[in-house]
């Protein structure tokens, strides 16, 4: 699993557009992430796009929900980008140069996935 933090003022459409675009992808819009917050329920944006030839899923998920933040290990960033599949491993830097050429993003922060402390919010 690759995780890449992305900083950026557009909204998830637009993010998800963007690579779909860039990365000759095809980002669908999923049913939005429901997390009880302290007060109510935050709806968080979530896109995904399954490649069959390289067994690769890719998911864009909003990390900002009108004050609640999805994933607390990554408070800084507005999107997550995330990589399930063995294809691209050896090769991480390959999506994350192409996000820093976009003027689109703001900010490109590769993650650790063991520096995630809430692991089951990536369990879909």
């Amino acid at each position: 699993m690759l995780i890449t933090g992305l900083v950026s003022p557009l909204p998830a459409y637009r993010i998800a557009w963007r690579l779909n675009k860039t990365l000759s992808i095809r980002l669908v819009r999923k049913d939005d992430i429901q997390l009880q917050d302290k007060e109510a329920v935050a709806s968080f944006p979530m896109f995904s796009c399954r490649q069959p030839i390289t067994h690769t899923v890719y998911y864009l998920i909003g990390n900002r929900s009108e004050g609640s933040i999805y994933c607390t290990s990554l408070k800084m960033v507005d999107y997550i980008f995330l990589l399930k599949g063995t294809y691209y491993n050896d090769r991480p830097e390959d999506h994350r140069n192409i996000f820093r050429s976009l003027e689109e993003i703001q900010a490109v922060i590769p993650v650790a996935a063991s520096s995630i402390k809430q692991k089951d919010l990536f369990q879909f």
